[in-house]
Protein backbone atom coordinates (compact mmCIF):
# COMPACT_ATOMS: atom_id res chain seq x y z
CA UNK A 1 0.00 0.00 0.00
CA UNK A 2 1.15 3.50 -0.60
CA UNK A 3 1.41 5.95 2.29
CA UNK A 4 2.53 9.72 1.76
CA UNK A 5 5.42 8.35 -1.03
CA UNK A 6 6.26 5.00 0.93
CA UNK A 7 5.17 1.42 0.74
CA UNK A 8 3.54 0.09 3.93
CA UNK A 9 1.71 -2.91 5.52
CA UNK A 10 -0.06 -1.77 8.35
CA UNK A 11 -2.75 -3.57 10.06
CA UNK A 12 -5.56 -2.38 13.08
CA UNK A 13 -7.13 -4.91 15.15
CA UNK A 14 -8.65 -5.22 18.56
CA UNK A 15 -8.10 -8.02 20.36
CA UNK A 16 -7.27 -9.32 24.08
CA UNK A 17 -3.91 -11.06 24.75
CA UNK A 18 -2.83 -12.71 28.13
CA UNK A 19 1.02 -12.84 28.23
CA UNK A 20 4.21 -11.36 27.19
CA UNK A 21 4.29 -10.38 23.35
CA UNK A 22 6.91 -11.17 21.03
CA UNK A 23 7.66 -8.97 17.91
CA UNK A 24 10.14 -10.20 15.15
CA UNK A 25 11.94 -6.62 14.93
CA UNK A 26 13.66 -7.81 11.69
CA UNK A 27 9.97 -7.45 10.07
CA UNK A 28 8.04 -5.35 12.42
CA UNK A 29 9.41 -1.76 13.43
CA UNK A 30 6.63 -0.42 15.37
CA UNK A 31 3.57 -1.92 17.94
CA UNK A 32 1.62 0.15 19.75
CA UNK A 33 -1.46 -0.61 21.94
CA UNK A 34 -4.12 1.53 22.72
CA UNK A 35 -7.75 0.95 23.69
CA UNK A 36 -10.02 1.91 20.70
CA UNK A 37 -11.31 5.05 22.51
CA UNK A 38 -8.30 6.38 22.67
CA UNK A 39 -7.50 6.06 19.06
CA UNK A 40 -10.83 7.60 18.10
CA UNK A 41 -9.72 10.42 20.80
CA UNK A 42 -6.46 10.77 18.40
CA UNK A 43 -8.49 10.76 15.41
CA UNK A 44 -10.62 13.39 16.56
CA UNK A 45 -8.51 15.91 19.06
CA UNK A 46 -4.79 15.30 16.89
CA UNK A 47 -5.59 13.93 13.49
CA UNK A 48 -2.12 15.19 12.16
CA UNK A 49 -0.49 12.22 13.92
CA UNK A 50 -2.34 9.46 11.89
CA UNK A 51 -1.24 8.63 8.43
CA UNK A 52 -3.91 8.61 5.89
CA UNK A 53 -3.84 4.98 5.33
CA UNK A 54 -4.46 4.71 9.07
CA UNK A 55 -7.20 6.54 9.14
CA UNK A 56 -8.60 4.75 6.70
CA UNK A 57 -8.03 1.10 8.04
CA UNK A 58 -9.32 2.49 11.20
CA UNK A 59 -12.27 3.15 9.74
CA UNK A 60 -13.08 0.05 7.43
CA UNK A 61 -11.84 -1.27 10.94
CA UNK A 62 -14.98 0.48 13.09
CA UNK A 63 -17.31 -0.69 10.29
CA UNK A 64 -16.62 -4.34 10.66
CA UNK A 65 -16.42 -4.51 14.72
CA UNK A 66 -19.78 -2.26 14.91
Amino acid sequence: MSDEGCRTFISVFSGHRNGSLTVDKRHVSEVGFLPVADVIKVREMESWVLTPTFVQLLDLHLYAIA
